[in-house]
């Protein structure tokens, strides 16, 4: 009864009623407005300002979102059952899509001129840092993850 109580509160804080659940959702899924989010107000060439706040705002949507990528990880690692590995396995998939449109966003700001050292650089891991690569099909980010964390599992 103590397991379950234990896992029951990390699941309370993976919630989502949670604030950071809640933050890095609507950020997650919103489809525009927000540098990160792919919103470069038009048809224009993207500058390096608008780079700048892309990067800032991926930092901001990744770092939030960790937070409760690891403790999902964590519950699983914890309690290897088949709902902890379909709870890891659902923020995986979410991690993963966001990942991959970060990395698409990224790619557009591959030849803009005037990018900083630092910008440059954060683009390059946005764009190059997917392991595996993942695809950009509906649903292929859910499959993928699902598996991955089977075999994590299996072999933990």
């Amino acid at each position: 009864m103590k397991i379950a109580a234990s896992a029951l509160a990390c699941l309370f804080l993976l919630a989502p009623g949670s604030t950071a659940f809640s933050n890095a959702q609507e950020r997650a899924s919103s489809s525009g407005g927000s540098p990160a989010n792919g919103a470069s107000g038009g048809s224009t060439s993207p500058t390096a300002a608008d780079a700048d706040a892309f990067v800032t705002g991926a930092e901001r949507d990744l770092s939030d979102f960790s937070i409760l990528l690891a403790r999902a990880e964590w519950v699983k690692s914890t309690y290897i059952t088949d709902d902890t590995d379909a709870l890891a396995a659902h923020f995986g998939a979410l991690d993963t899509e966001m990942r991959v449109r970060f990395a698409l966003e990224a790619a557009r700001f591959r030849s803009v001129h005037g990018l900083g050292y630092d910008a440059k650089r954060k683009l390059d891991i946005l764009r190059s840092g997917l392991d595996p690569p993942a695809p950009t099909t509906r649903g292929a980010a859910t499959e993928l993850t699902k598996i991955t964390t089977q075999l994590a599992s299996a072999y933990s």
